[in-house]
Protein backbone atom coordinates (compact mmCIF):
# COMPACT_ATOMS: atom_id res chain seq x y z
CA UNK A 1 0.00 0.00 0.00
CA UNK A 2 3.02 2.53 0.66
CA UNK A 3 3.75 1.72 -2.77
CA UNK A 4 1.07 2.80 -4.37
CA UNK A 5 1.03 5.66 -2.59
CA UNK A 6 4.22 6.82 -3.35
CA UNK A 7 3.52 5.85 -6.80
CA UNK A 8 0.33 7.96 -7.11
CA UNK A 9 1.93 10.93 -5.79
CA UNK A 10 4.54 10.59 -8.91
CA UNK A 11 1.84 10.07 -11.23
CA UNK A 12 0.30 13.17 -9.73
CA UNK A 13 2.84 15.70 -9.76
CA UNK A 14 4.28 14.22 -13.54
CA UNK A 15 0.38 15.07 -14.33
CA UNK A 16 0.47 18.62 -12.69
CA UNK A 17 4.16 18.96 -14.96
CA UNK A 18 2.20 18.03 -18.06
CA UNK A 19 -0.32 20.63 -17.63
CA UNK A 20 1.61 23.32 -16.80
CA UNK A 21 4.09 22.52 -19.91
CA UNK A 22 0.76 21.70 -22.01
CA UNK A 23 -0.65 25.60 -20.42
CA UNK A 24 3.29 26.75 -21.08
CA UNK A 25 3.72 25.63 -24.87
CA UNK A 26 0.10 27.18 -24.93
CA UNK A 27 0.82 30.48 -24.11
CA UNK A 28 4.15 30.21 -26.05
CA UNK A 29 2.51 29.14 -29.44
CA UNK A 30 -0.83 31.41 -29.19
CA UNK A 31 -0.29 34.36 -27.27
CA UNK A 32 3.43 35.35 -27.58
CA UNK A 33 2.53 35.94 -31.37
CA UNK A 34 -0.84 38.07 -30.30
CA UNK A 35 1.65 40.08 -27.49
CA UNK A 36 4.11 40.70 -30.05
CA UNK A 37 1.86 41.84 -32.82
CA UNK A 38 0.58 44.42 -30.83
CA UNK A 39 3.78 45.50 -30.40
CA UNK A 40 4.61 45.74 -34.22
CA UNK A 41 1.42 47.19 -34.82
CA UNK A 42 2.05 49.94 -31.76
CA UNK A 43 5.41 50.46 -33.87
CA UNK A 44 3.58 50.94 -37.17
CA UNK A 45 1.52 53.74 -35.79
CA UNK A 46 5.00 55.43 -34.48
CA UNK A 47 6.44 55.37 -38.13
CA UNK A 48 3.01 56.35 -39.35
CA UNK A 49 3.97 59.50 -37.78
CA UNK A 50 6.72 59.86 -38.44
CA UNK A 51 6.39 59.41 -42.20
CA UNK A 52 3.19 62.61 -41.32
CA UNK A 53 6.17 64.37 -39.79
CA UNK A 54 8.53 63.72 -42.76
CA UNK A 55 5.68 65.18 -44.92
CA UNK A 56 5.61 68.21 -42.95
CA UNK A 57 9.35 68.37 -42.89
CA UNK A 58 9.76 68.28 -46.57
CA UNK A 59 6.80 71.31 -47.06
CA UNK A 60 8.71 73.09 -44.03
CA UNK A 61 12.14 73.12 -46.23
CA UNK A 62 10.84 73.54 -49.34
CA UNK A 63 8.94 76.77 -48.65
CA UNK A 64 10.63 78.12 -45.58
CA UNK A 65 14.18 77.97 -47.38
CA UNK A 66 15.09 76.19 -43.45
CA UNK A 67 16.92 72.65 -43.40
CA UNK A 68 14.88 69.99 -41.39
CA UNK A 69 15.69 66.51 -39.31
CA UNK A 70 13.44 63.55 -39.50
CA UNK A 71 13.87 61.10 -37.59
CA UNK A 72 12.27 57.29 -38.92
CA UNK A 73 12.09 54.92 -36.12
CA UNK A 74 13.19 51.85 -38.12
CA UNK A 75 12.61 48.92 -35.77
CA UNK A 76 11.21 48.25 -33.04
CA UNK A 77 12.44 45.51 -29.92
CA UNK A 78 10.21 43.03 -28.31
CA UNK A 79 10.16 43.20 -24.70
CA UNK A 80 12.05 40.69 -22.38
CA UNK A 81 9.87 38.11 -21.07
CA UNK A 82 10.57 36.20 -17.58
CA UNK A 83 9.49 32.79 -19.08
CA UNK A 84 8.60 33.22 -22.57
CA UNK A 85 11.04 32.84 -25.59
CA UNK A 86 11.03 35.80 -28.62
CA UNK A 87 11.12 35.08 -31.87
CA UNK A 88 14.04 37.23 -32.71
CA UNK A 89 15.19 40.73 -30.83
CA UNK A 90 12.20 42.64 -32.45
CA UNK A 91 11.39 43.98 -36.10
CA UNK A 92 13.70 45.39 -38.23
CA UNK A 93 12.38 48.06 -40.95
CA UNK A 94 13.54 49.28 -44.42
CA UNK A 95 13.73 52.89 -45.16
CA UNK A 96 14.09 53.05 -49.19
CA UNK A 97 14.26 56.40 -51.50
CA UNK A 98 13.63 55.54 -55.51
CA UNK A 99 14.56 58.94 -57.12
CA UNK A 100 12.78 57.81 -60.78
CA UNK A 101 9.39 59.93 -60.49
CA UNK A 102 9.38 61.80 -63.49
CA UNK A 103 7.67 65.19 -63.25
CA UNK A 104 7.50 67.50 -66.17
CA UNK A 105 6.21 71.45 -66.44
CA UNK A 106 5.41 72.48 -70.28
CA UNK A 107 4.30 75.86 -70.45
CA UNK A 108 3.06 78.17 -72.63
CA UNK A 109 3.70 82.19 -72.51
CA UNK A 110 1.43 84.87 -73.74
CA UNK A 111 3.30 85.94 -76.93
CA UNK A 112 2.93 82.29 -77.76
CA UNK A 113 6.70 80.68 -77.26
CA UNK A 114 7.09 77.51 -75.37
CA UNK A 115 9.42 75.85 -72.85
CA UNK A 116 9.80 73.20 -70.14
CA UNK A 117 11.27 71.52 -66.99
CA UNK A 118 11.93 68.45 -66.13
CA UNK A 119 12.76 66.90 -62.29
CA UNK A 120 13.87 63.57 -61.10
CA UNK A 121 11.35 63.30 -57.83
CA UNK A 122 12.03 60.58 -55.06
CA UNK A 123 9.00 58.16 -53.57
CA UNK A 124 9.93 57.58 -50.23
CA UNK A 125 9.48 53.88 -48.65
CA UNK A 126 9.18 52.58 -45.57
CA UNK A 127 8.75 48.85 -44.77
CA UNK A 128 9.07 46.46 -41.69
CA UNK A 129 9.77 42.87 -41.71
CA UNK A 130 7.74 42.04 -38.78
CA UNK A 131 5.05 38.88 -38.49
CA UNK A 132 1.96 41.06 -39.28
CA UNK A 133 0.83 42.02 -42.40
CA UNK A 134 1.52 45.56 -41.99
CA UNK A 135 1.53 47.59 -45.24
CA UNK A 136 4.41 49.45 -46.54
CA UNK A 137 3.70 53.81 -45.61
CA UNK A 138 5.10 55.56 -49.18
CA UNK A 139 5.30 58.87 -49.45
CA UNK A 140 4.23 60.46 -53.16
CA UNK A 141 3.67 63.75 -54.35
CA UNK A 142 3.30 64.93 -50.96
CA UNK A 143 0.45 61.53 -49.56
CA UNK A 144 1.26 59.39 -47.57
CA UNK A 145 -0.27 56.03 -48.96
CA UNK A 146 -0.46 52.57 -47.10
CA UNK A 147 0.60 49.80 -49.62
CA UNK A 148 -0.32 46.04 -48.87
CA UNK A 149 0.63 45.01 -52.70
CA UNK A 150 -2.72 44.00 -53.89
CA UNK A 151 -4.22 47.26 -51.91
CA UNK A 152 -3.57 50.18 -51.09
CA UNK A 153 -5.81 53.58 -49.03
CA UNK A 154 -4.35 56.95 -47.55
CA UNK A 155 -6.22 59.11 -45.27
CA UNK A 156 -4.33 62.12 -46.59
CA UNK A 157 -5.88 64.79 -48.54
CA UNK A 158 -4.28 66.44 -51.81
CA UNK A 159 -2.79 69.47 -51.80
CA UNK A 160 -1.56 69.54 -54.97
CA UNK A 161 -4.04 72.12 -56.57
CA UNK A 162 -5.58 74.44 -54.00
CA UNK A 163 -8.12 77.69 -54.49
CA UNK A 164 -6.79 77.30 -58.87
CA UNK A 165 -2.89 77.49 -57.46
CA UNK A 166 -0.88 74.62 -58.20
CA UNK A 167 2.02 73.21 -55.74
CA UNK A 168 4.06 70.42 -56.61
CA UNK A 169 6.80 69.37 -54.13
CA UNK A 170 9.90 67.71 -55.95
CA UNK A 171 11.93 65.96 -53.39
CA UNK A 172 15.74 64.88 -54.94
CA UNK A 173 17.99 62.51 -53.65
CA UNK A 174 20.02 59.54 -54.56
CA UNK A 175 18.42 56.06 -54.40
CA UNK A 176 18.96 54.23 -51.35
CA UNK A 177 17.65 51.28 -49.12
CA UNK A 178 18.98 50.96 -45.60
CA UNK A 179 17.52 48.45 -42.34
CA UNK A 180 17.68 48.72 -39.04
CA UNK A 181 16.36 48.26 -35.16
CA UNK A 182 17.43 51.96 -34.93
CA UNK A 183 16.14 55.23 -35.22
CA UNK A 184 17.44 56.89 -38.14
CA UNK A 185 17.08 60.65 -39.53
CA UNK A 186 17.20 62.26 -42.80
CA UNK A 187 18.81 65.07 -43.55
CA UNK A 188 16.49 67.66 -45.78
CA UNK A 189 17.95 70.65 -47.17
CA UNK A 190 15.77 73.06 -49.80
CA UNK A 191 16.47 74.23 -52.94
CA UNK A 192 18.38 77.69 -52.43
CA UNK A 193 17.29 79.26 -55.63
CA UNK A 194 14.15 79.51 -58.18
CA UNK A 195 13.16 80.64 -61.30
CA UNK A 196 10.17 82.67 -62.12
CA UNK A 197 8.62 82.72 -65.51
CA UNK A 198 5.87 85.25 -66.15
CA UNK A 199 3.09 86.02 -68.48
CA UNK A 200 1.92 82.49 -68.51
CA UNK A 201 -0.87 81.71 -70.25
CA UNK A 202 -1.01 77.65 -70.19
CA UNK A 203 0.37 75.01 -68.26
CA UNK A 204 0.93 71.18 -68.46
CA UNK A 205 2.32 68.96 -66.13
CA UNK A 206 3.16 65.12 -66.07
CA UNK A 207 3.86 63.53 -62.71
CA UNK A 208 5.01 59.42 -62.75
CA UNK A 209 2.93 57.64 -60.20
CA UNK A 210 2.64 53.77 -58.95
CA UNK A 211 -0.38 54.62 -57.20
CA UNK A 212 -3.21 55.41 -60.03
CA UNK A 213 -6.07 54.58 -58.37
CA UNK A 214 -5.67 56.46 -54.91
CA UNK A 215 -5.08 59.83 -57.53
CA UNK A 216 -7.81 59.20 -59.16
CA UNK A 217 -10.17 59.50 -55.87
CA UNK A 218 -7.99 62.39 -54.68
CA UNK A 219 -8.30 64.52 -57.62
CA UNK A 220 -11.86 63.42 -58.36
CA UNK A 221 -13.48 66.74 -57.08
CA UNK A 222 -10.54 69.59 -58.26
CA UNK A 223 -11.47 69.91 -62.42
CA UNK A 224 -12.97 74.00 -62.77
CA UNK A 225 -13.14 76.27 -66.05
CA UNK A 226 -9.94 76.72 -66.31
CA UNK A 227 -7.88 73.45 -64.67
CA UNK A 228 -8.53 69.94 -65.46
CA UNK A 229 -6.59 67.08 -63.21
CA UNK A 230 -6.97 63.17 -63.97
CA UNK A 231 -4.90 60.12 -64.43
CA UNK A 232 -3.96 58.29 -67.43
CA UNK A 233 -2.07 55.03 -67.05
CA UNK A 234 0.60 55.93 -64.70
CA UNK A 235 0.72 59.36 -65.06
CA UNK A 236 -0.84 62.11 -63.30
CA UNK A 237 -1.80 64.99 -65.72
CA UNK A 238 -3.07 68.58 -64.96
CA UNK A 239 -3.80 71.75 -67.46
CA UNK A 240 -4.34 74.57 -66.77
CA UNK A 241 -5.09 77.98 -68.09
CA UNK A 242 -5.33 79.81 -64.87
CA UNK A 243 -1.71 80.34 -64.42
CA UNK A 244 -0.08 83.47 -64.46
CA UNK A 245 3.34 83.04 -63.19
CA UNK A 246 5.55 79.34 -62.27
CA UNK A 247 8.18 79.37 -59.71
CA UNK A 248 10.59 76.79 -60.02
CA UNK A 249 13.11 75.31 -57.85
CA UNK A 250 16.74 75.46 -58.98
CA UNK A 251 19.96 74.60 -58.09
CA UNK A 252 23.03 72.28 -58.07
CA UNK A 253 22.24 68.92 -56.06
CA UNK A 254 24.46 66.88 -54.34
CA UNK A 255 24.65 63.67 -52.76
CA UNK A 256 23.84 63.06 -49.08
CA UNK A 257 20.56 64.74 -48.49
CA UNK A 258 17.79 65.11 -49.87
CA UNK A 259 16.95 68.62 -51.89
CA UNK A 260 13.08 69.60 -51.07
CA UNK A 261 11.67 72.41 -53.66
CA UNK A 262 8.31 73.51 -54.59
CA UNK A 263 6.68 73.86 -58.31
CA UNK A 264 4.58 76.93 -57.90
CA UNK A 265 1.64 77.81 -60.65
CA UNK A 266 0.15 80.92 -59.49
CA UNK A 267 -3.07 82.37 -60.65
CA UNK A 268 -1.44 85.77 -58.90
CA UNK A 269 -0.51 88.89 -61.45
CA UNK A 270 1.30 91.84 -59.57
CA UNK A 271 0.52 94.72 -61.72
CA UNK A 272 3.35 93.76 -64.01
CA UNK A 273 6.81 95.63 -64.85
CA UNK A 274 7.27 95.03 -68.13
CA UNK A 275 8.56 97.73 -70.41
CA UNK A 276 8.82 99.54 -67.15
CA UNK A 277 5.13 100.34 -66.64
CA UNK A 278 5.29 99.10 -63.05
CA UNK A 279 1.86 99.18 -61.15
CA UNK A 280 0.50 101.50 -64.08
CA UNK A 281 -2.18 101.26 -67.19
CA UNK A 282 -0.50 99.71 -70.03
CA UNK A 283 -3.51 99.53 -72.99
CA UNK A 284 -3.33 100.85 -76.38
CA UNK A 285 -7.14 101.94 -76.76
CA UNK A 286 -6.38 101.77 -80.72
CA UNK A 287 -6.82 97.91 -80.51
CA UNK A 288 -9.88 96.15 -80.13
CA UNK A 289 -10.72 94.10 -76.50
CA UNK A 290 -8.31 96.38 -74.07
CA UNK A 291 -8.95 95.93 -70.60
CA UNK A 292 -10.88 98.57 -68.51
CA UNK A 293 -11.77 98.92 -64.75
CA UNK A 294 -14.97 101.45 -64.57
CA UNK A 295 -17.63 102.15 -62.27
CA UNK A 296 -16.10 101.25 -58.77
CA UNK A 297 -18.19 102.05 -55.82
CA UNK A 298 -17.58 100.64 -51.99
CA UNK A 299 -20.61 99.98 -49.53
CA UNK A 300 -20.24 99.41 -45.96
CA UNK A 301 -21.75 97.61 -43.33
CA UNK A 302 -21.57 96.35 -39.69
CA UNK A 303 -21.76 92.51 -39.29
CA UNK A 304 -21.39 90.94 -36.02
CA UNK A 305 -20.49 94.46 -34.50
CA UNK A 306 -17.14 94.89 -37.05
CA UNK A 307 -17.21 97.38 -40.17
CA UNK A 308 -16.94 95.05 -43.44
CA UNK A 309 -16.89 96.65 -47.06
CA UNK A 310 -17.92 95.07 -50.54
CA UNK A 311 -16.87 96.51 -53.76
CA UNK A 312 -18.49 96.37 -57.13
CA UNK A 313 -16.66 97.16 -60.46
CA UNK A 314 -17.51 96.82 -64.08
CA UNK A 315 -14.36 94.69 -65.81
CA UNK A 316 -14.37 94.25 -69.83
CA UNK A 317 -12.01 92.24 -72.19
CA UNK A 318 -9.91 90.15 -69.45
CA UNK A 319 -9.30 86.69 -70.06
CA UNK A 320 -10.66 84.72 -67.11
CA UNK A 321 -11.67 85.96 -63.64
CA UNK A 322 -8.20 85.40 -62.61
CA UNK A 323 -6.96 88.45 -64.19
CA UNK A 324 -8.86 90.32 -62.00
CA UNK A 325 -7.49 91.71 -58.58
CA UNK A 326 -7.46 93.68 -55.99
CA UNK A 327 -5.25 95.27 -53.73
CA UNK A 328 -6.81 95.18 -50.33
CA UNK A 329 -4.01 94.99 -47.76
CA UNK A 330 -4.30 98.72 -46.51
CA UNK A 331 -7.97 99.09 -46.36
CA UNK A 332 -7.85 95.68 -44.14
CA UNK A 333 -5.16 96.00 -42.07
CA UNK A 334 -4.52 92.56 -43.40
CA UNK A 335 -0.41 92.76 -45.26
CA UNK A 336 -1.61 88.91 -46.86
CA UNK A 337 -4.19 91.03 -48.43
CA UNK A 338 -2.46 92.44 -51.19
CA UNK A 339 -3.74 90.15 -53.99
CA UNK A 340 -7.13 89.07 -53.95
CA UNK A 341 -9.96 87.64 -56.96
CA UNK A 342 -13.21 88.90 -57.23
CA UNK A 343 -15.58 86.63 -54.94
CA UNK A 344 -17.96 86.90 -57.77
CA UNK A 345 -18.84 87.64 -61.32
CA UNK A 346 -21.75 87.80 -63.40
CA UNK A 347 -22.38 86.96 -66.15
CA UNK A 348 -18.68 85.11 -65.90
CA UNK A 349 -18.16 85.29 -69.85
CA UNK A 350 -14.52 85.57 -70.45
CA UNK A 351 -14.63 84.80 -74.35
CA UNK A 352 -12.50 86.75 -76.59
CA UNK A 353 -13.73 87.71 -79.29
CA UNK A 354 -16.46 89.30 -78.62
CA UNK A 355 -15.96 92.39 -76.50
CA UNK A 356 -17.15 90.66 -72.85
CA UNK A 357 -17.97 92.85 -69.73
CA UNK A 358 -18.35 91.55 -66.19
CA UNK A 359 -19.76 93.08 -62.93
CA UNK A 360 -17.52 91.82 -60.41
CA UNK A 361 -17.40 91.68 -56.30
CA UNK A 362 -15.42 91.93 -53.15
CA UNK A 363 -17.76 90.63 -50.70
CA UNK A 364 -17.61 91.66 -47.17
CA UNK A 365 -14.18 91.88 -46.50
CA UNK A 366 -12.91 93.68 -42.97
CA UNK A 367 -12.19 97.27 -42.50
CA UNK A 368 -9.48 98.24 -40.48
CA UNK A 369 -9.84 100.38 -37.17
CA UNK A 370 -8.87 103.94 -38.19
CA UNK A 371 -8.68 106.86 -35.90
CA UNK A 372 -8.81 110.11 -36.42
CA UNK A 373 -9.57 111.48 -40.40
CA UNK A 374 -7.37 108.22 -41.87
CA UNK A 375 -7.87 107.15 -45.62
CA UNK A 376 -6.87 104.10 -47.01
CA UNK A 377 -6.01 103.42 -50.68
CA UNK A 378 -7.63 100.31 -52.59
CA UNK A 379 -5.78 99.22 -56.07
CA UNK A 380 -7.09 97.18 -58.77
CA UNK A 381 -6.17 95.62 -61.80
CA UNK A 382 -7.65 93.14 -64.66
CA UNK A 383 -5.40 91.77 -67.52
CA UNK A 384 -5.86 90.67 -70.97
CA UNK A 385 -3.25 87.65 -71.35
CA UNK A 386 -3.69 87.45 -74.82
CA UNK A 387 -2.56 91.16 -76.05
CA UNK A 388 -0.30 91.66 -72.61
CA UNK A 389 -2.24 94.35 -71.65
CA UNK A 390 -3.19 95.60 -68.36
CA UNK A 391 -5.23 98.29 -66.67
CA UNK A 392 -4.73 100.08 -63.16
CA UNK A 393 -6.41 101.79 -60.81
CA UNK A 394 -5.81 103.40 -57.43
CA UNK A 395 -8.69 105.16 -55.40
CA UNK A 396 -8.44 106.44 -51.82
CA UNK A 397 -11.01 105.83 -48.92
CA UNK A 398 -11.56 107.49 -45.67
CA UNK A 399 -12.05 105.51 -42.80
CA UNK A 400 -12.99 107.06 -40.30
CA UNK A 401 -16.35 109.53 -39.90
CA UNK A 402 -18.25 107.73 -42.50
Amino acid sequence: MKNDKGVSEIVGMLLIFMMLMTLYTTIQVTQVPVWNAKVESEHMDVVYGDMTTLKSDIENAATLKTPMSSDIHMGVKYPDRIIFINPGVGVAGTLSIENDVKIRVDYTLTGGDSDYEEYNSSRIIYEAHGTINSPKLVYEHGVIIRDWGTANITTDTQSLIVNGNIYIPVVNGSSSSKSSLETESLNIKHYTSTSTRTKIKYVNITMDTKYPGRWKELLKNVNTSYTTAYVSGDKIIINTSATRHIVLPTREVTTGALYAGIITCSTSIYPQSGSGWLGRTNIDPTKPYYPTITGIDITYKTKAGKKVGTITATVTNVTSPYDIHADLSDITGDPLKFDELPDSSDPGNYLIPPHNSNTVKWIEFPIRDAKGHEHAVVTLWAVNTDNDMQYVTTITEKLSGG
